[in-house]
């Protein structure tokens, strides 16, 4: 009676562990499209910087508007700042809000995918300098940043003896 009752449980509990495991991947692949669109929606919103003048990084043109309305090329953008956005202890959501506040700053190359996340890596580390010397997240450094540029403040350097001397 006692191996009946147990075998009547997992009999029971393998279908639901299935079901639960189904359930998971499911979440996950939704997480994860809306990961992609997000993505895929700042890319449009950079302002691109390439030789065919100004657009969105995905409207069409230079190498990075004509290469990223492909699914790689935005998985691709999409690892590059999860990556960087892990190193620092951000998640994806905040990493797009950074790199959109950073497009709109003009602080990076958006001319293709690669040189828009080694602009992202360059401006991760000015912003950091920035957020270090007044005390403050990447948020408040950026904001900082717009105030330096629009005094006139024109290179990472002058940005920084800038901020020092006030």
């Amino acid at each position: 009676r006692g191996a009946g009752a147990v075998l009547g449980a997992a009999s029971f509990a393998v279908p639901m562990l299935a079901g639960e495991a189904v359930m998971q991947a499911s979440r996950r692949m939704v997480e994860g499209q809306r990961e992609f669109l997000a993505t895929r929606s700042l890319m449009r919103e950079l302002p691109y910087s390439g030789q065919f003048g100004p657009s969105s990084v995905l409207g069409g043109g230079g190498s990075l508007h004509g290469s990223s309305m492909n699914a790689s090329s935005v998985a691709s953008f999409q690892s590059n700042i999860s990556n960087m956005g892990a190193g620092m202890g951000a998640s994806s959501a905040q990493m797009r809000n950074l790199v959109g506040g950073m497009g709109s700053m003009g602080m990076l190359d958006t001319s293709s995918v690669s040189s828009t996340s080694a602009s992202i890596r360059k401006s991760l580390g000015e912003l950091k300098n920035i957020a270090k010397i007044i005390n403050s997240d990447l948020d408040g450094a950026i904001q900082t940043y717009g105030q330096l540029k629009q005094m006139g403040f024109s290179s990472h350097s002058s940005r920084l003896n800038g901020l020092r001397q006030m």
